[in-house]
């Protein structure tokens, strides 16, 4: 098994990494927090299986923009008496979601939804590409053992 060289960080990593968390914390996706960065959506995901201090960073300015968002919920629920938060994720740590029972919808309350949406909508579209990549690699297997059943019987 061959080990890898761990490299010291650069300056700019360390700045784009900054600001990628910093993203994270003001409620932003994963792709669009990369993308403001000026890096692709895979290298944040290679960055951050590689880096257990960026990870644990992520994971920790994702809960902070959740439970932000969560409180505004809140807030919108008890200044408009429109609605209310049933449950709260962060509270017992079982979920990422909250379910959200609103009467009227107030207006400053289509952000936070799209918000919440853009999320679930980004986990999803990571999902898809996990299975589309694995469902290339099939193709290619099933390919390379075509040409080789075609090389030894033809």
């Amino acid at each position: 098994m061959k080990r890898q060289r761990k490299r010291k960080p650069t300056k700019a990593k360390t700045t784009i990494k900054t600001q990628i968390v910093e993203n994270l914390r003001k409620g932003m996706t994963i792709k669009a927090a990369a993308l403001l960065a000026s890096i692709s959506e895979k290298t944040f995901y290679n960055w951050r299986d590689a880096d257990e201090v960026f990870l644990k960073q992520c994971e920790e300015a994702v809960r902070f923009a959740e439970a932000v968002m969560l409180e505004r919920i809140r807030q919108l629920g008890l200044d408009n008496n429109r609605g209310r938060v049933t449950s709260n994720p962060l509270e017992d740590g079982s979920s990422n979601e909250a379910q959200v029972i609103w009467t009227v919808q107030a207006p400053e309350m289509d952000q936070v939804l799209e918000d919440i949406y853009k999320a679930k909508i980004d986990k999803l579209e990571k999902e898809l590409d996990t299975w589309a990549e694995l469902v290339d690699d099939l193709h290619e297997r099933i390919d390379r053992h075509h040409k080789l059943i075609d090389h030894f019987l033809g």
